[in-house]
């Protein structure tokens, strides 16, 4: 039997002048998603915001000014303003690209160390 491979997602919550604002994009993708995302945004921002939106953006709370429900995909990122649009890529880029630091493991009481298993012997007097 293998091991399956996580689908995370990452909540991002919006500050500033979006404060109250939520949106929650899948944070596990593959590295061709990832090299693919980044050449757009280098090359083709619209078409990133898309594919981010289409492909990646899972929910959000956004309203329009008619109070409606944006659309939560590709057509939603083009709706909104373009600072909350990159604020929320730059988001969720930083929150795909930050490696979790593991948590500490609990003490062994040093029965295993490393140093309780290695042989002593006593130095001579003379070097």
């Amino acid at each position: 039997m293998g091991f399956l491979i996580p689908r995370r997602n990452a909540r991002l919550i919006l500050h500033d002048d979006y404060e109250g604002g939520e949106v929650t994009a899948l944070l596990e993708i593959t590295m061709r998603d990832y090299l693919l995302l980044k050449n757009l945004r280098a090359n083709d921002e619209e078409q990133a915001l898309r594919l981010f939106g289409d492909r990646f953006l899972k929910a959000w709370n956004l309203e329009g000014e008619d109070g409606q429900p944006l659309p939560c995909n590709g057509d939603g990122m083009m709706l909104i303003p373009l600072r909350l649009a990159v604020d929320i890529l730059n988001a969720w880029q930083s929150a795909i690209e930050t490696v979790p630091v593991p948590l500490a493991r609990p003490s062994s009481n040093g029965l295993s160390s490393v140093e309780a298993s290695m042989p002593m012997e006593t130095l001579s007097a003379n070097p």
